[in-house]
């Protein structure tokens, strides 16, 4: 017999064939109990009995554990939901209340260094239209001299 699968061989192997018949035990040894448990009604008592004490057991595991362990995290979780809403809601206000002034603030930057940016490209560009026209002035001379020499 094999235990981890609860099947036999029955049955002889023929030689010729090589078959072997496998009975599933589970539902033999199933039946065999619950047709004890019919004929003999102290072992009836006594299994109604302990599937009662069972179900006691469980509803007061379910009465005395589960179910404040399960309140209990409704209302933790309850509580963090608050306060989580509340610091979102203070974040909100300090936004409203804080937003148009670092706006502003920002703004007046952004000009002054777009001011300072656009100075220097001026500066840069007549520092360039000069050095442009020297050069131009230069290329005219040059040219005049080879066209005199």
């Amino acid at each position: 017999m094999n235990k981890d699968t609860a099947y036999t061989d029955a049955g002889r192997k023929d030689s010729g064939r090589g078959t072997t018949i496998r009975i599933n035990l589970t539902p033999l040894i199933l039946a065999g109990g619950l047709a004890y448990l019919a004929a003999n009604d102290t072992a009836r008592r006594r299994v109604l009995g302990g599937t009662r004490h069972l179900v006691d057991a469980a509803g007061h595991t379910l009465e005395e554990t589960v179910k404040p362990a399960l309140a209990g995290a409704a209302e933790h979780a309850s509580h963090v939901a608050q306060v989580a809403a509340h610091r979102g809601s203070e974040a909100v206000q300090t936004l409203r209340e804080e937003a148009p002034v670092r706006a502003h603030s920002l703004l007046e930057t952004v000009q002054e260094a777009a001011g300072t940016a656009a100075s220097a490209v001026a500066h840069r560009a007549a520092d360039l239209t000069h050095a442009a026209a020297e050069l131009a002035e230069e290329g005219r001379e040059g040219a005049a001299q080879v066209t005199m020499g």
